[in-house]
């Protein structure tokens, strides 16, 4: 099996953002509130991870994509989003795959990375997240 990466987004991932959303617009709209057609555009998703850049600059989130080994492919995201610092000290974490990709343990991966990042890299040692299917 092919192991994955997560990395933060850069404006360079746009257009493979944008390939991924268009990939698995019906899959995902069951997971996701409904977004209007002018998500699915390339300027949609260059402000989208100017929106990454921005919260992870602002310690507000940190958004990941995750990539296969292998090709550098990216297959999903996964965030760490409503970041609140002094006593609570935790997070949210969100996340969605190429439907292609599921079931293949790639987001339990993507998932413990993110969390390590988390606890060791910018201090938050809660993190909470609601419950999914297996990915």
């Amino acid at each position: 099996m092919d192991s994955v990466y997560i990395r933060r987004l850069e404006l360079e991932d746009a257009e493979a953002l944008l390939e991924l959303r268009l990939k698995n617009r019906s899959f995902f709209r069951s997971y996701e509130p409904s977004h209007p057609e002018s998500h699915f555009t390339l300027p949609a998703q260059i402000q989208a991870i100017q929106n990454v850049i921005e919260n992870w600059q602002k310690d507000l989130g940190y958004g990941f994509g995750i990539f296969l080994q292998s090709s550098q492919q990216l297959i999903g995201r996964v965030n760490l989003s409503n970041v609140v610092r002094g006593a609570w000290q935790n997070c949210t974490i969100g996340y969605y795959l190429d439907r292609s990709f599921n079931g293949k343990g790639y987001m339990t991966e993507a998932v413990k990375q993110a969390v390590n990042f988390a606890f060791h890299e910018v201090d938050l040692p809660t993190s909470c997240t609601g419950s999914g299917n297996a990915s």
